[in-house]
C-alpha cells in the first residue's frame, strides 16, 4: 500500500551550534573549579618556602633589592621540626639579639684580621643580623665556581659560628659587568647562581647544618656596589655576601 502523499515523517530540530558551545564551556569550567579546589590545601612548609622569596624588608640604599621570581633560586626547605616565623614583618633586634648579633661579628672579624684579608673581606650590621662580603677572588678563581682550597678556612669559620649560634643564612652571588659566555656558564646568572650554590654546599656538607637554615640566590652583575669603569671597580663587585639573620626572622634583603 502506498503512503499517502502530501505527508512526511516529523523530523526532531537539531540543537543550535551556540548551545553545544556554552555547554562545553561550562563544562570545561566545572571541571577547572574542580581541579583548583583539589589543589586548594597547599602544604604550610611549601607555601613558605615559596613565600620567602616575595619577602620585603627595610634597606639601606646600596643594600641588594628583593628578589623577583625570575631571579630567585630557593634552594633552602622548609616543614618538619619548629615552625618558624619567616613571613612575619622584621622585629626590632632585643637587648639579647644584640649580643648574639655583636658577638658572632667580633669573632669573625678578629679571624678575618688574624687572616690579613684587607679590603676583601667586609662585616656590616643588619636591622636583625650581619652580612658578611667576601670578595670573589678569595673564594674563587677567575671565571669559575669551583672553591679554591683557601676558601675553606673563611667557611670552616662561618660554619662553627653557626653552629654556635642561631642565625639563618642567605648567600648571595654576584658578578661584575663583563659578559661570560662559557659552555657551563652562558651568562652571569649561572655563574653567580652556582658559586652561591657552590658556598652553601661547602656549609651543608663540612658543618652539617640543617638544610631549612640555608638558601642561596644569584643576581649577576645587577646589583653592583661599584660603577664598573674600572679594573678596581669591578673587583669590588665580584663577591658573595652572606647574610646571618636571626632565626625567627625573615633573611635581608
Amino acid at each position: 500500500m502506498e503512503p499517502e502523499r502530501g505527508k512526511t515523517k516529523k523530523e526532531e530540530p537539531a540543537a543550535a551550534g551556540w548551545e553545544t558551545i556554552y555547554c562545553s564551556l561550562a563544562l570545561i569550567l566545572v571541571a577547572l573549579f574542580a581541579m583548583l579546589v583539589s589543589y586548594s590545601s597547599v602544604e604550610e612548609g611549601k607555601l613558605t618556602n615559596f613565600m620567602r622569596g616575595f619577602a620585603t624588608d627595610a634597606q639601606a640604599p646600596g643594600e641588594s633589592s628583593v628578589l623577583e621570581p625570575r631571579d630567585m633560586l630557593n634552594l633552602g626547605k622548609l616543614g618538619g621540626g619548629q615552625s618558624r616565623n619567616v613571613l612575619s614583618s622584621s622585629r626590632t633586634a632585643t637587648e639579647d639579639d644584640k649580643k648574639i648579633i655583636m658577638s658572632a661579628m667580633q669573632i669573625l672579624q678578629r679571624y678575618f684580621e688574624e687572616m690579613n684579608s684587607g679590603d676583601l673581606v667586609d662585616i656590616k650590621e643588619t636591622e636583625s643580623g650581619f652580612r658578611t662580603t667576601l670578595n670573589s677572588s678569595l673564594l674563587f678563581p677567575s671565571g669559575t665556581a669551583t672553591l679554591e682550597e683557601g676558601a675553606y678556612p673563611y667557611i670552616d669559620e662561618m660554619i662553627s659560628v653557626l653552629q654556635e649560634f642561631p642565625f639563618l643564612v642567605r648567600i648571595e652571588g654576584h658578578t661584575d659587568d663583563i659578559p661570560i659566555h662559557t659552555p657551563r656558564f652562558p651568562s652571569n646568572w649561572e655563574l653567580s647562581t652556582t658559586r652561591a650554590v657552590n658556598v652553601m654546599r661547602s656549609f651543608l656538607e663540612r658543618g652539617k647544618l640543617s638544610t631549612e637554615r640555608l638558601f642561596a640566590v644569584g643576581f649577576g652583575e645587577y646589583h653592583p656596589i661599584a660603577s664598573n669603569e674600572t679594573p678596581g671597580e669591578r673587583h669590588k663587585n665580584r663577591r658573595v655576601e652572606i647574610f646571618f639573620n636571626l632565626e625567627g626572622e625573615r633573611p635581608p634583603v
